[in-house]
């Protein structure tokens, strides 16, 4: 073929920078469009399309393109390219590899186009630059180390309540809920753990995460670390974690009743700290669990509760319960061990379960008109993102009114004026 006959194409791929077990487990696309576009002047028909991610991450995937007019783009989207499940589960650091599309007639190549990819480990999630959601991937409630844990922290609520029952949001009592919540802290304060420091602003661009079973074997984990161990143990006693990020930072909370945010990725702070107010939802600071000090459980929330007053450093927060509903599972578990630290006979008398933080200087949890009373206000005021007036996004049901006079608007509206 000569070079005037050469057909003139101009190759198109959209697609995530990065690629991670978890993506491949969940679903994510890696690819989200990609198109090929004639140049010339006839139209260009009989050829195929071909794209495979290398080294050996991903098989090629072929399409037949019978025609493509002059001037036109001929676009494929969503791309499901199959990536290698046992390529990514043993991926142990971080690795360059590329993704490879090709227009070819026959054997003859007409155009490729190569984009770098970085293929992350089995451990590492990707930040807010990818899918923040993804994060709750990274908490394993199935996990046996976390199994262990609860066992432990099961003996603790009944030396503390009389009952042993890990039973979620069943009973429909916060105090037992806040219990157990205590109970599970206690258990991994117990543990002697050490506090290793985060990678600056790990909150975007991710970092590698300890599985609950490292963690808990070198005794050592950042913030993220132990948020993900506290809200997978909460997830697997039947409760809902939530995970905020914060600038270098990152804090766990449980929602004291059977709730949770609308959507996972929670970008404002404001309905956060309602429900905090309410008494509906609890923040932990996880960092001292490593506390040599051995802070309780009480000293856990007031930290927690303190960076609701540092809205500057907040970026957003993952709901692990409306996650699960978007199809975000835990990643299958690679297992380890854990012993159970004992706590000495006759420390922790049986007590009736007592409310702490919010819910301790009000009346009684369940009172009757009390919690008729809470549902009234709910009804009433709506803290969440179904509420437009606090969380206002244009859709094609909207219609932007540019005007530099609001009140001028207002006055004509009101009037009768169109």
């Amino acid at each position: 073929m000569s070079e005037a006959d050469a057909p003139r194409l101009t190759l198109e791929l959209d697609h995530s920078p990065v690629v991670n077990y978890a993506m491949q487990q969940n679903s994510v696309p890696v690819v989200h469009r990609l198109g090929v576009r004639n140049e010339g002047d006839r139209p260009l028909e009989g050829v195929e399309l071909r794209l495979w991610a290398e080294p050996d991450l991903a098989p090629a995937v072929e399409w037949r393109i019978e025609s493509i007019p002059p001037g036109a783009t001929h676009r494929l989207e969503p791309v499901d390219l199959p990536f290698s499940p046992l390529r990514l589960v043993n991926q142990e650091e971080r690795e360059l590899g590329e993704l490879r599309l090709e227009v070819r007639r026959g054997v003859e190549v007409l155009a490729g186009l190569r984009r770098p990819l970085e293929v992350l480990a089995y451990c590492q999630w990707t930040g807010a630059g990818s899918l923040p959601s993804i994060l709750a991937a990274f908490v394993l409630p199935n996990h046996p180390a976390v199994e262990k844990i609860l066992r432990s922290a099961s003996d603790r609520l009944g030396l503390r309540t009389g009952s042993t029952a890990l039973s979620g949001y069943q009973s429909q009592n916060p105090a037992r809920i806040l219990e157990t919540v205590r109970a599970i802290w206690d258990e991994l304060a117990a543990a002697g753990l050490t506090y290793v420091e985060s990678p600056a602003s790990f909150e975007a661009g991710g970092q590698k995460i300890r599985t609950p079973d490292r963690v808990l074997e070198s005794g050592m984990g950042t913030c993220l670390d132990l948020s993900l161990l506290l809200a997978a143990a909460f997830e697997q006693a039947g409760l809902h974690p939530i995970v905020l990020l914060l600038d270098s930072h990152a804090l766990v909370g449980v929602w004291v009743a059977a709730e949770k945010f609308p959507a996972s990725v929670v970008d404002d702070l404001l309905p956060i700290k309602k429900r905090v107010d309410l008494g509906d939802l609890l923040l932990l600071e996880s960092t001292l669990l490593t506390s040599r000090a051995r802070p309780g459980f009480d000293e856990a929330v007031e930290a927690g509760t303190a960076y609701l007053g540092e809205p500057g450093r907040f970026a957003y927060a993952i709901d692990v319960a409306a996650a699960r509903l978007e199809r975000i599972r835990p990643l299958p578990v690679r297992a380890g061990s854990w012993q159970p630290v004992p706590e000495a006979p006759g420390t922790s008398p049986p007590v009736a379960a007592t409310p702490v933080g919010p819910l301790a200087a009000g009346p009684a949890p369940d009172s009757p008109p009390r919690a008729r009373l809470d549902r009234w206000k709910r009804k009433l005021l709506d803290l969440s993102l179904r509420n437009r007036f606090l969380h206002y996004r244009p859709t094609r049901k909207t219609v932007d009114l540019e005007c530099p006079d609001l009140p001028r608007l207002a006055a004509l509206l009101g009037g009768g004026k169109e």
